[in-house]
């Protein structure tokens, strides 16, 4: 993916806005109840993409292997990158009406957010999370040994393979590898897990209780249609959440204080005051 790809610029967008004058924009949000819904959903994609604009350039673009200090910092940069391409793709998915698919990528990011903010919390965490590398490959050459026991399997592991799988069991046996539970969990996040993670969960999995999302009833019909999902403010919020948590974490790492990043904060504060008027205080003040 192009740089350009990440970050349009467009002149009327709010990355310039922010980067002239930040008064603007909280005036802007003070007249939350006199805006569109295109003028409110242009902000929450515009600071969307803010987020990437920060991500992609607040942070060293190149740091030494050789220094083991640096372990944390490059395994945080690389979590980064997903993070960025994560909230480019909730805008573009929901661009194109694919809003069931933004809030599955959705749940990826928060996912990105919990480890992020774990392991830069915790060094011990981190060396926890790094250790389950050795564990993940095991239990995938175990799972590929037993699929080839089944017909409807193309894969086949060789004696090689199986001699291997032979020599790591004991060393894996018993060994559990952290769980998204224990990220969030170490992270302080457990109330976003069992709330809004959990609930897109059932947006991968296709439950039945999803599936009812895709019928209408009319009047004397029944009708099967797409599912457009939960509102777009709501998700797109929660991208923006996630971005600023992941970018104040690793900005710990780094002991960077930017002014982008106080910036993103302060419009984080704004529009989780504009959320609050219109699903908390129940006020229907966005006109279509």
């Amino acid at each position: 993916m192009e740089e350009a790809d990440l970050v349009k610029g467009k002149s009327h967008s709010i990355l310039e806005k922010i980067n002239s004058e930040f008064i603007p924009f909280k005036i802007y949000c003070a007249r939350f109840c006199l805006m569109t819904k295109d003028e409110y959903f242009k902000i929450l994609h515009d600071t969307l993409d803010f987020t990437i604009f920060i991500g992609k350039n607040i942070f060293p673009k190149s740091l030494s292997v050789n220094d083991n200090g640096n372990l944390l910092k490059i395994h945080c940069i690389a979590l980064v990158i997903r993070a960025l391409t994560k909230a480019h793709a909730i805008n573009v998915l929901y661009k194109n009406d694919l809003s069931e698919e933004a809030n599955i990528v959705l749940r990826v990011l928060l996912e990105i957010q919990f480890i992020v903010c774990s392991i830069a919390k915790d060094q011990g965490h981190f060396e926890r999370y790094l250790s389950d590398i050795g564990l993940q490959k095991f239990k995938e050459l175990r799972n590929l040994d037993h699929a080839g026991k089944y017909p409807d399997c193309i894969f086949k592991t060789d004696e090689a393979t199986k001699a291997k799988i032979l020599e790591l069991a004991p060393i894996y046996k018993g060994k559990q590898q952290l769980t998204i539970r224990d990220h969030a969990e170490k992270a302080g996040m457990l109330g976003l897990y069992y709330s809004t993670y959990s609930t897109l969960c059932g947006h991968v999995h296709s439950g039945p209780a999803e599936l009812a999302n895709h019928f209408k009833v009319s009047s004397n019909n029944l009708i099967i249609s797409r599912n457009y999902g939960a509102d777009y403010d709501l998700v797109c919020f929660s991208g923006i959440e996630a971005m600023k948590n992941i970018l104040n974490a690793i900005s710990k790492v780094f002991s960077i204080e930017h002014e982008k990043l106080q910036q993103l904060n302060a419009i984080y504060n704004e529009l989780n005051g504009m959320l609050y008027q219109k699903y908390i205080l129940r006020e229907n003040v966005i006109e279509g």
